[in-house]
């Protein structure tokens, strides 16, 4: 968490998608952070065309589960597992 703190530290917050049980947001192109706190899994996907997120760069999870995440078209749907967070960093 740490890592992912410093490396984004500056960057400018949009919240990407929210529900009752989840919220994904990005830090400037940077990284992507999701967590759901439900207790099943939340698949959401995304309009990349409106996000300054990099597209064909890996973005991985910081946090343990070693995820990547590469955007390689207008949307990508984003899986965050129950009771868990992802902090993928570029």
């Amino acid at each position: 968490m740490i890592r992912f703190h410093n490396a984004v530290q500056g960057s400018d917050l949009q919240v990407l998608s929210y529900s009752d049980c989840h919220i994904l947001f990005r830090r400037g192109s940077l990284g992507i952070v999701g967590i759901n706190k439900c207790g099943g899994t939340v698949n959401t996907t995304i309009n990349m065309n409106n996000s300054v997120l990099w597209w064909y760069a890996n973005y991985t999870d910081t946090l343990g589960s070693g995820s990547v995440v590469n955007i390689a078209s207008g949307s990508y749907t984003f899986s965050l597992p129950a009771r868990s967070a992802r902090m993928w960093l570029r």
